[in-house]
């Protein structure tokens, strides 16, 4: 594994502001069942809605708010966000669950991922937000699986290694072949995933990756977003949940895995930030809770840019830019693999649909700006 960022020189001058202290306090109030404490004279809870929100905590954070903290009008709302979170985990379970049985209709093996796994380890229903539903897919049946999600009507978006399916009013389920990018430093650890599976005694079409799998695969996940576009915390409120739930997650054995794999040092820190936290009720001012908090939860433009030239120039990065690597110009443009020669040509219609989409320029502009403010 390579060497996880500090980040120490992004935010060295920055301070938590009470808002984001607000919001830790509360979030550690929720996931550990203690009355929430509130910072002396603090009022704006707008702010924290609209942060942990940002951090998709809101609904978890909403357990240890009290009505008599914040204005009325906000708890209703708050109250709202919450109950739509616990209604949308309750329809996407059972639009899950056909799914599921679809599959095994069709001799379908498939591995439940991530968010659902980590959601059953919550205290309550609802806590855990999530956008998608990640399934991995033995390879001999993905074809198949998309057969799945295009017969219930779902609007395909198909990547390296997956295919992304969207069906409304809000469901969202990402068919995976593998669980990294291949080439991708995380995804050596997991090449042979598929041999190491379990099957559930009571479902033959129904596996299980092992625990020491299930955690190295979390970290190696939490490690991606941190070292690209960021890792917001809900990710510290996973790892806190996770080890809770189990002993051996803190253990000898997955200590050894950690140290296999490269995660060692970054699991500790996360782990030892976490603890911090929600065990000691602390709120530590340091590098790694700030980039975490800058984040939120999906990541940012800022972070992908500032982390993709810590190891390389600024030339190399604006040069893969412009001109995106074949693999992924093929997905874009799939007539590519029979007309190789035709390269540029599709390199320029996508500058051209770039500048010609308001939101897709907005973003180049947006790299541009933080390239020539970067220090690098």
């Amino acid at each position: 594994m390579k060497k996880d960022n500090r980040h120490s020189d992004d935010f060295s001058q920055c301070r938590l502001s009470d808002s984001s202290k607000q919001l830790i306090l509360l979030y550690s109030g929720s996931l550990t069942g203690r009355k929430a404490k509130t910072i002396n004279g603090f009022s704006d809870w707008e702010k924290v809605f609209l942060l942990a929100k940002k951090h998709k905590i809101a609904s978890c954070c909403f357990r240890a708010l009290s009505v008599d903290a914040v204005p009325e009008g906000l708890y209703s709302e708050w109250k709202n966000y919450s109950d739509y979170c616990l209604k949308r985990e309750i329809l996407f379970s059972a639009e899950r669950n056909s799914l599921f049985n679809e599959f095994e209709i069709r001799n379908i093996k498939y591995v439940p991922l991530k968010g659902e796994l980590i959601s059953s380890l919550y205290p309550q229903s609802g806590m855990r937000e999530f956008a998608d539903n990640d399934i991995l897919i033995f390879p001999d049946d993905f074809n198949k699986s998309i057969e799945v999600l295009k017969s219930r009507d779902y609007r395909l978006r198909i990547w390296i290694h997956d295919v992304a399916g969207y069906k409304e009013p809000i469901y969202n389920f990402e068919l995976h072949n593998s669980l990294f990018d291949s080439g991708l430093e995380e995804g050596k650890a997991f090449e042979n995933i598929f041999s190491r599976l379990e099957k559930n005694s009571d479902n033959e079409f129904r596996y299980s990756m092992t625990k020491e799998d299930f955690y190295l695969y979390f970290i190696s996940h939490f490690l991606h977003h941190y070292e690209t576009v960021g890792a917001g915390l809900k990710f510290l409120g996973d790892i806190f949940v996770i080890k809770q739930s189990d002993e051996y997650f803190s253990g000898i054995e997955i200590e050894k895995a950690l140290r296999k794999s490269g995660l060692f040092e970054f699991e500790k820190r996360m782990s030892f930030l976490a603890d911090r936290i929600f065990l000691d009720g602390e709120i530590p001012e340091c590098d790694e809770l700030r980039y975490i908090l800058n984040s939120g939860s999906n990541g940012n433009r800022n972070n992908l840019v500032l982390n993709k030239i810590k190891n390389n120039k600024k030339s190399s990065y604006l040069l893969s830019r412009i001109f995106l690597p074949h693999k992924h110009l093929e997905i874009l443009y799939p007539s590519l693999k029979k007309h190789p020669r035709l390269l540029i040509f599709f390199e320029i219609k996508r500058w051209i649909k770039t500048i010609l989409n308001p939101k897709k320029f907005r973003k180049t502009i947006d790299e541009i700006r933080i390239l020539i403010q970067s220090h690098k």
